[in-house]
């Protein structure tokens, strides 16, 4: 049990206590669902998340944060034989990174706001929260102490889902040779592509290139005939470390990261340290060995990646580059173009240029440096479906709410933004008539079991304590049935805007991060950030607005070239 400390004090709490909660100047939740739960016991208390940075100061932080990291991993690569292809650990250090300064922000905010004398942290389970609390009291020179409460379960543990992407089991030579030798007689293919669901008809000269099966094609058979078999696989190969060995010997150098903070070179290390005990030096240099055998057998002119910062797309970049293969980065849906960051230097972990889906797209790619070409997504050519009208009479609405979150770890977002947003739209819905029941809720697909468990766990949650009335589907119903035959859309920056554009459905758009995206720039959708918000764009919703806005859209899909046409 905690004392009760004097006034002055800001207690954290992270799950539940047995301790009093009287006497403390200011008591922050870190769930938006007990934070909610105590509003309606009249125990006053604030939502960690509200002290995030806001969208404009998160922005030029990642930005800021994508450039360090960036540039000292490759400073790195070059000073230090271990670490020769550090670069390709940009996404594991740039989450949990971005997501460990985000918890400072917050602290930072909240301590000064209520002029902390001391601070307590209910939970030691969460190590970055231990973290970043102990770092920022030293630094605010104000007594802490650390709790061993429990710790509420968020929704998002997207900064832990890095995925290891360098397959470790190969052929033997002499199969794998023989292989490439067979298919290099047939019909080669001019452009190698990375799969990805968005993406499904494609040119017949382009080969979807599965690393795994390209360099382990027996491992990868052996895998398939297990699943035939219903013999449980591994998931997709992710860490989920949420810890921080402070004991590590120093893998980095001090001299090279001087701008980030000691207890913060302490997290860069222990990251790299975890990748390079699985990616030893002399084992992706073999992987590389058998790639570049693939590119002088089949000759193709280009390797085109879906996905920017991972480690798998980066060693691909770069043995592609070392072959005079052309390299492209093709988002697999609607992005942030500036989470791509400056293209401050050339690099062989880079892409050579960005094809944009959309000529604003483009534009902003552009603005941070990156050659672009436009390019006529094949998902995006065919005539839209008719914009259908709303109905009065909103007790008959079905609505289907795709919830927005945390898709890019940002410290423009906030990871709890999923249960946050979702309560503000509910109430907004149910505000202007909505029935409860006709309420469908879905969210953002994981492979990755553990995170759809926490996001399921959420949002029975809000149903169990909060009493929310809405149906909660599954990502494969909703592939089934896209949106379900909803009058209205409600939905957070992903490429699910585009579909429903396309199909002509309603839609407001929601939360933090829709002006970050270049295909949506000056197009004028209905947008909102709260539950006032969104009864004020359903109370003025002008289908002669929308309808004009979804033309801009489609026809800006609709601008550049064909993917045939990259490779002439």
């Amino acid at each position: 049990m905690f004392h009760v400390p004097r006034p002055g004090a800001l207690f954290i709490l992270c799950g539940e206590v047995d301790c009093p909660l009287d006497g403390f100047t200011a008591i922050v939740t870190w769930c938006p669902i007990r934070h909610h739960v105590f509003k309606r016991k009249r125990i006053a208390n604030y939502l960690f998340g509200d002290f995030g940075p806001s969208d404009e100061k998160g922005k030029a932080m990642d930005l800021e944060l994508h450039e360090k990291i960036d540039q000292y991993l490759h400073d790195e690569s070059r000073s230090n034989p271990r670490l020769k292809w550090a670069p390709l650990a940009l996404q594991q250090v740039k989450w949990r990174l971005s997501r460990y300064c985000w918890l400072k922000e917050c602290l930072r905010k909240m301590m000064r706001e209520f002029n902390s004398t001391s601070v307590t942290l209910s939970s030691d389970k969460d190590a970055e929260m231990v973290a970043a609390t102990v770092a920022v009291a030293k630094e605010m020179n104000i007594p802490y102490r650390i709790g061993s409460g429990a710790l509420d379960q968020t929704t998002n543990i997207l900064y832990r889902q890095a995925p290891y992407g360098i397959p470790r089991a190969y052929d033997p030579w002499w199969f794998f040779a023989l292989r490439w030798v067979i298919i290099s007689l047939s019909r080669p293919p001019k452009v190698f592509i990375e799969i990805y669901g968005n993406l499904t008809k494609l040119p017949k000269n382009f080969l979807v290139f599965r690393l795994a099966r390209s360099i382990g094609f027996l491992s990868a058979l052996k895998k398939k005939l297990w699943r035939m078999l219903h013999i449980p696989q591994p998931e997709i190969l992710v860490d989920l470390d949420n810890t921080i060995d402070t004991g590590l010997p120093m893998l980095i150098q001090d001299s090279i990261w001087s701008l980030f903070s000691s207890d913060e070179r302490v997290l860069i290390n222990h990251i790299l340290t975890r990748f390079f005990d699985r990616y030893k030096a002399r084992i992706l240099d073999q992987a590389a060995e058998r790639v570049r055998y693939i590119f002088k057998v089949i000759k193709p002119k280009y390797y085109i990646g879906a996905t920017d910062q991972n480690d798998l797309n980066r060693f691909l970049y770069a043995v592609a580059k070392q072959e005079g293969v052309g390299t492209a980065y093709l988002p697999h849906g609607v992005v942030w173009e500036s989470y791509l960051g400056k293209k401050w230097f050339d690099s062989p972990f880079q892409p050579d240029r960005v094809l944009a889906w959309s000529l604003s797209s483009k534009e902003e790619f552009e603005k941070m440096k990156w050659p672009s070409l436009t390019i006529r997504h094949p998902q995006f050519q065919n005539k839209p479906q008719t914009l259908r009208s709303l109905s009065s009479n909103r007790a008959q609405w079905k609505v289907f709410v795709f919830i927005p979150e945390w898709y890019g770890v940002s410290l423009a977002g906030r990871e709890d933004c999923a249960i946050v947003d979702f309560i503000e739209i509910y109430n907004g819905l149910r505000t202007v008539g909505v029935a409860p029941e006709n309420i469908l809720v879905s969210f953002h697909h994981s492979p990755i079991k553990a995170a759809m468990n926490a996001k399921r766990q959420g949002f029975q949650r809000l149903q169990d304590e909060l009493g929310m009335g809405f149906k909660l589907h599954t990502i494969e119903a909703y592939k089934q049935d896209r949106f379900f035959g909803c009058d209205l859309v409600i939905i957070g920056a992903i490429t699910g805007i585009l579909e429903a554009v396309a199909s002509g459905i309603p839609i407001i758009t929601f939360g933090m991060g829709i002006d970050r995206l270049g295909v949506l720039k000056r197009i004028g959708l209905p947008h909102a950030y709260n539950r006032e918000e969104i009864q004020q764009c359903i109370r003025t919703y002008s289908e002669d607005g929308a309808r004009d806005a979804y033309k801009q859209i489609m026809r800006s899909l609709q601008e550049g070239v064909s993917l045939r046409e990259i490779i002439v």
